[in-house]
């Protein structure tokens, strides 16, 4: 007999950043004082199917190839990523760096056929922005 399991399904941006305040809470302090850049796969219908942490950087920046971002998503046969990273200043604001590797990161997908949906940031807990809902470095 199999059991089935119940994947959790992204729907819009409020579903995403929870996610990552949770993942941001287990680390230590001093690893919660740093840029995290992490990748949210999903299958067609939006359900999870992997989190992963891409890089770890410095207090204000951190460093994201798109080889980096895709290599996972091919493996496990991804449809889609959501992007996400913390802004330790707790300012959920994009900075113009922010929204250029978004762009990168759309037209690498794009070249994959692997979309990506959004690119959350969130800053202090209850606080996030959603690139995609705003506009910032997504086609309309």
């Amino acid at each position: 007999m199999q059991l089935k399991t119940k994947k959790k399904q992204i729907c819009q941006p409020a579903d995403v950043a929870p996610v990552f305040w949770a993942i941001l809470q287990a680390e230590s302090e001093l690893d919660q004082a740093k840029e995290h850049f992490w990748a949210l796969f999903v299958d067609t219908k939006q359900h999870i199917l992997r989190v992963e942490l891409i890089t770890l950087g410095l207090l204000d920046q951190t460093i994201v190839h798109p080889r980096e971002v895709f290599r996972p998503a091919i493996g496990i046969a991804a449809k889609s990523v959501i992007l996400c990273h913390n802004h330790p200043s707790g300012d959920p604001d994009p900075s113009g760096q922010d929204i250029a590797l978004t762009r990168r990161l759309i037209e690498a997908g794009k070249l994959l056929d692997i979309r990506v949906l959004d690119h959350v940031i969130i800053g202090e807990p209850g606080r996030y922005l959603s690139m995609a809902e705003a506009g910032l470095g997504f086609d309309p």
